[in-house]
């Protein structure tokens, strides 16, 4: 069971990086798009201006959301790869938290299920 613990931790060391790699990514792309807007707005005087922080603001809630979905998968690895107690509980949500993102985060939101759904995992981690 200590194999498909080191996976796992791999699994989600690698999800997690890659959201926030993709939160970076949309951050990016939503102000360069917000500071575009602002620029358009100057040259043009029947632009409607509410649109800047609109486009900001929604960049950064999608930036947010996909936030969310990182952090508990970096905790995850953290814990699985350090054989930590608590590492379980935190494979488990975050395998839960993974399950809509298609299709890696859905493969290895089962794969947490299963792995930690195992009588053996539960001595191993302590």
């Amino acid at each position: 069971m200590d194999k498909h613990l080191i996976v796992l931790g791999a699994l989600f060391l690698a999800i997690g990086l890659m959201g926030l790699i993709g939160m970076t990514v949309v951050l990016t792309i939503f102000s360069i798009g917000s500071a575009a807007l602002g620029a358009v707005a100057t040259q043009e005087p029947d632009f409607p201006t509410v649109l800047i922080p609109f486009a900001a603001g929604f960049g950064f809630f999608i930036a947010l959301m996909i936030a969310i979905g990182a952090i508990p998968s970096l905790i995850a690895a953290y814990g699985l790869l350090q054989k930590r107690p608590w590492a379980r509980i935190w494979a488990l949500v975050a395998g839960i938290v993974n399950l809509p993102n298609l299709p890696l985060g859905t493969g290895v939101g089962i794969y947490a299920i299963w792995v930690f759904l195992q009588d053996e995992t539960e001595h191993t981690l302590k």
